[in-house]
C-alpha cells in the first residue's frame, strides 16, 4: 500500500468536518435551491439505504441490489448527498469545493478498496469488476452469476450505522432551512 493512500484514507473524515463547518458558514438558501438540492440528497440517502441493506462488509462480495449497477453504491449516494447540500446552500464555489474535494479524496480510496476485495474475493471479483462501472451507474450484473448475491434486510441496514447519515440528512435540513427563514 502506497504512503499516500493511506495518508488519503486518513484525512477523509477530518477533511469531510472541515469541509462541513466552512458549509455552515457560508452557506445561504433559497427557497428553490433548498427544495431541490433536499431532493437530490434523499435519493442519495435512499440509494445509500438500499446499498446497505444489501452489503456484509468482509463476509460476503456484495452484487446484489445497487451493487449490480456500481461497485461503489455507498459512496455514489454519499456523492448525492453531498451534491444536493452544496446546491441546497445556493453558493457555486461550495459545489465547485465539494466536488474537488471527493474526487480527490475518493477515487483513491475506492482504488484502495478495490486491491482488497481482490484479494478478499479473488477471481470473482475480477469478473464482477470487469462488468459492473467503478462509480457511475451501467448495465446490471447479472446476480444470478456470483456467490455474492444477497437480498435486502433492514438488520443490514441497522448494522452498517446508516441511520447517521439519516440523522446527519434531518440535521443539516433543518440548519439549511433556520438559515432560509
Amino acid at each position: 500500500m502506497r504512503k499516500n493512500d493511506l495518508t488519503v484514507q486518513r484525512i477523509r473524515v477530518p477533511a469531510g468536518f472541515l469541509f462541513g463547518l466552512i458549509f455552515l458558514l457560508y452557506s445561504r438558501p433559497l427557497p428553490y435551491s433548498l427544495v431541490a438540492g433536499l431532493l437530490v440528497a434523499v435519493v442519495g440517502i435512499g440509494l445509500r439505504i438500499w446499498a446497505a441493506g444489501h452489503l456484509e462488509k468482509w463476509k460476503r462480495l456484495a452484487v446484489g441490489g445497487p451493487y449490480q449497477f456500481t461497485r461503489n453504491p455507498l459512496y455514489l449516494g454519499s456523492f448525492l448527498i453531498g451534491v444536493g447540500f452544496t446546491l441546497a446552500s445556493s453558493r457555486l464555489g461550495l459545489c465547485v469545493c465539494f466536488l474537488f474535494l471527493f474526487i480527490l479524496v475518493y477515487r483513491p480510496v475506492m482504488k484502495l478498496e478495490e486491491k482488497e476485495l481482490l484479494t478478499l474475493y479473488g477471481e470473482d471479483y475480477q469478473r464482477y469488476k470487469e462488468r459492473v462501472p467503478l462509480f457511475f451507474p451501467g448495465s446490471p450484473f447479472p446476480t444470478s452469476e456470483s456467490p455474492g448475491n444477497s437480498s435486502f434486510t433492514w438488520k443490514r441496514v441497522w448494522r452498517n450505522r446508516e441511520y447517521n447519515p439519516i440523522l446527519g440528512y434531518l440535521s443539516l435540513s433543518l440548519f439549511l432551512y433556520w438559515r432560509l427563514i
